[in-house]
């Protein structure tokens, strides 16, 4: 069978894949947070992020505040929303309500204003998988593909 028609294309899907970013986030995180404080909703990323996809380079304030109370992505919301956690007793807005109680009754503890924290995704972070905080593609990892590429069109021509 003769590959070297496809060597154009082997080449590039070689390329793609090795410069395509790996996702870091947890997406099941607003998941978990809705089940600790069991939430009738689940509550979008924006609550802590500045973007919905989410990752540590994206805190917000509330974000930084919620780090600096001892939650970690890997220890997971109830380290700071269960009933003995600290958002049980932290005003983080200082309007005289608790962060959980503001958002078990669907208020953002972030601010005053009726504003709500939940939103229509089922899976999280808008029922995506978020790329968080992912590595940037360097240049190694486009020289190392490029090389890939080349190889693997050498090898297509011997054949």
């Amino acid at each position: 069978m003769n590959l070297r028609p496809f060597a154009p294309c082997l080449a590039v899907a070689a390329i793609v894949l090795l410069q395509a970013r790996v996702g870091a986030a947890r997406p099941e995180f607003p998941g978990e947070m809705k089940d600790t404080m069991q939430l009738d909703c689940t509550p979008t990323c924006l609550l802590c992020h500045t973007v919905e996809e989410g990752g540590g380079e994206n805190l917000n304030k509330y974000g930084t505040f919620v780090i600096s109370q001892g939650i970690t992505v890997g220890g997971g919301p109830a380290a700071v929303y269960a009933e003995g956690g600290p958002a049980a007793t932290n005003d983080f807005d200082m309007d005289g309500e608790f962060d959980r109680d503001e958002i078990i009754a669907n208020s953002d503890p972030r601010t005053e204003e009726e504003v709500g924290v939940c939103s229509d995704a089922t899976y999280g972070c808008g029922a995506q998988v978020a790329p968080g905080s992912t590595p940037p593609a360097s240049p190694w990892a486009a020289l190392a593909a490029l090389g890939v590429a080349a190889f693997l069109l050498r090898q297509l021509r011997r054949a």
